[in-house]
């Protein structure tokens, strides 16, 4: 971790130097930004290691320093962009003419851009898909990933806005789709969180698996035990099979454990009319769902890239990154997640809770 700081903070003057080279009237500006670039990251670096709640203003300090991460981040996006566009001639004698109005309505371009990335970490919508199989099954799911339960980033509101929504879908079963907690489970387990969950679970069945992040914390088998007793069945490496509604839920245990069972494994004594589903935190493993004919695998992990224009980019790193697709005979459904992995940002993607009807065509 401590290299991982240092290479961010290498970045921040990075940045800074880059900013220098484009503002016309000082450099004292940029070398200003690059400075609350790393202020910034060292502050949620800080608040990313919280585990109580205990302390002052960890919310609204985290939305500063997420504001002006993504506001520096974001300028240095534009101007890197603004430097290719400068090849065009047009552009070019337009942005030399009059380079400080360019430059400042650059910047305010970037200002905008971080209010609204920490402005849509705030909404919640609805993923709606609707799955047809031959065989004998009509089922609601809803589907919740990846919502990194810590001080910083997962206030008790927020949750109950969730928990809300989740019982006007009216859901058969909800499922946890893994990094539900941060990394430790002692700002899980402080009273509000756990009675919130404790109330919504005994009037819901409540599935999960468990994540990276469960396994981040060095106490994974303590993050189970906190989910367990809220009343939360975690399948780790188990199948859970519902006879009346014709399904098998298989939750595996993340990919961080190397020594996690194998699918075939699982899925070995589950008769062929029943409805597979597989549940993996990581979309990694969709290829053994295939390989297994399962009928539907369900994952998060990705966040769909969390920030522009990495949204684009883990596509090409998992055989489905987003969304729903048909591969061969297995339905796969992959979550950008509920929640933020690091600063309360989003760009070009959006937190969702999923929903999933399964019938009969």
């Amino acid at each position: 971790m401590f290299y991982l700081l240092l290479s961010y903070e290498f970045f921040a003057v990075l940045f800074s130097t880059f900013l220098a080279w484009h503002f016309p009237v000082s450099s004292t500006i940029s070398w200003i930004l690059g400075i609350l670039f790393l202020v910034a990251f060292n502050g949620l670096f800080v608040l990313m290691n919280l585990t109580h709640s205990s302390f002052f203003l960890a919310k609204e300090t985290t939305v500063l320093c997420s504001f002006l991460l993504a506001t520096v981040s974001y300028l240095v996006i534009i101007f890197i962009i603004n430097d290719f566009l400068l090849m065009i001639p047009q552009y070019g004698k337009a942005f030399f003419t009059h380079k400080p109005y360019f430059i400042y309505t650059l910047s305010i371009l970037a200002l905008f851009i971080g209010i609204y990335a920490v402005w849509n970490t705030q909404n919640i919508k609805i993923k709606h898909y609707h799955l047809s199989s031959d065989k004998n099954v009509s089922t609601r799911i809803a589907f919740l990933s990846d919502l990194h339960i810590a001080p910083h980033n997962m206030s008790v509101v927020k949750l109950r806005e969730i928990f809300s929504k989740l019982e006007q879908l009216n859901p058969d079963y909800v499922i946890l789709g893994g990094d539900i907690i941060e990394m430790q489970p002692d700002y899980f387990m402080e009273r509000p969180i756990i009675e919130l969950f404790k109330d919504f679970n005994t009037q819901n069945t409540v599935l999960a698996v468990i994540g990276n992040h469960e396994y981040y914390g060095g106490q994974v088998h303590d993050n189970v035990s906190a989910m367990q007793n809220a009343g939360v069945i975690v399948l780790k490496d188990e199948v859970r099979l519902i006879p009346d509604k014709n399904i098998a839920f298989i939750g595996r245990d993340d990919k961080t454990n190397p020594h996690r069972l194998p699918l075939n494994r699982l899925t070995k004594n589950i008769p062929q009319h029943i409805y597979q589903i597989v549940l993996d935190h990581n979309p990694a493993s969709i290829i053994d769902s295939i390989t297994e004919s399962t009928d539907l695998q369900i994952s998060g992990h990705t966040h769909n890239g969390q920030l522009f224009p990495f949204n684009f980019l883990v596509k090409y790193l998992y055989p489905n990154a987003y969304g729903h697709r048909k591969i061969q005979n297995t339905d796969t459904i992959v979550s950008s997640g509920i929640g933020t992995w690091g600063p309360l940002i989003r760009v070009g993607t959006q937190n969702e809770v999923v929903i999933i009807d399964i019938n009969k065509p």
